[in-house]
């Protein structure tokens, strides 16, 4: 992996080009690849600290991005997790945010079937 500045340089990059491109960073334990995505990247980005949220698969079920099922009698839909609103919302207030999945390696499969449609498809369901 390049240098921390150098990471952080690339994505503002990356990001300022084309906002919406999933980027990933890989780096041994410790090297400073969550400090560079909740902190040193926004800063780049010109937004503040609160304009991040981290979400760690590990920690989640599938169920958890793709939300619960909402029946009515015609249809079934599913409910936006808050985090996810929270997120949109963040984004529209700061003109931009970083939504950082941390430890994506550690996720279980099922999990990755989901992150799938939200990296390439930009959609969950």
């Amino acid at each position: 992996m390049a240098n921390y500045s150098t990471v952080v340089s690339r994505l503002t990059h990356i990001l300022k080009n084309n906002p919406t491109q999933a980027c990933m960073v890989w780096g041994a334990p410790g090297c400073g690849k969550s400090h560079a995505m909740t902190h040193a990247l926004p800063a780049a980005l010109g937004l503040p600290d609160d304009a991040v949220r981290m979400f760690r698969p590990s920690n989640h079920d599938p169920v958890d991005l793709t939300g619960l099922p909402r029946v009515t009698e015609t249809s079934t839909s599913w409910v936006t997790p808050d985090f996810l609103l929270e997120i949109n919302a963040l984004a529209e207030k700061y003109n931009g945010a970083v939504f950082n999945i941390d430890e994506i390696n550690q996720a279980v499969p099922m999990m990755f079937n989901t992150l799938n449609g939200l990296l390439l498809d930009r959609r969950i369901g």
